[in-house]
């Protein structure tokens, strides 16, 4: 930190010489020069001072010309980025956007189809349940059939063997009697 203070001190000091020297030179005053007074004319007559300080006014100039000119740099280049970005930003606003569309599109199509799919499931599972009414339906009607089949089976196998045991009874004659007529 020490030698920081002494480089703001030499600057210091060197800023403040041209301004002593300045001062404690009476020549700065016009009265005290012969010429201007009478002429008016700065140009006839120029104390060394007069040139030192005209010198220092060319740099100064020179010094804020360029300046005016860093600071209009600087200004054109922070508009310049700050249009880049502007452009960075529209542009990375524009992909999101059309990523969120395209979003939003496959996702109401995916959307569309699972309805489409689980309304088509749904009808084929009532057209399942249909067909297993159906067929529980067929299978009671067989099941009825067929016990009244058993029935009507049963009841005439009882008459067969009814008939057996009266032909068995009554001997082979009383069949052929019965028969004929």
């Amino acid at each position: 930190m020490a030698p920081k203070q002494e480089k703001h001190r030499k600057k210091g000091s060197k800023a403040t010489e041209p301004t002593q020297y300045m001062a404690s030179n009476s020549s700065q005053n016009p009265a005290n020069y012969p010429a201007i007074q009478s002429s008016g004319d700065i140009d006839s007559f120029l104390a060394p001072e007069d040139e030192v300080r005209i010198e220092l006014k060319k740099i100064i100039h020179k010094f804020q010309e360029n300046i005016r000119k860093k600071l209009f740099t600087k200004r054109s280049l922070k508009m310049k980025i700050n249009a880049f970005f502007k452009s960075i930003q529209k542009k990375w606003d524009h992909v999101l956007k059309g990523q969120h569309d395209l979003r939003m599109t496959l996702y109401g199509k995916d959307i569309q189809e699972m309805v489409t799919l689980f309304l088509l499931s749904d009808m084929q599972l009532n057209r399942l349940k249909e067909g297993g009414e159906n067929l529980a339906t067929l299978y009671l009607k067989q099941e009825k059939f067929l016990q009244q089949s058993l029935n009507v089976y049963s009841q005439e196998m009882e008459a067969l063997v009814y008939l057996y045991d009266q032909n068995l009874k009554a001997g082979p004659l009383s069949v052929l009697l019965t028969t004929e007529m």
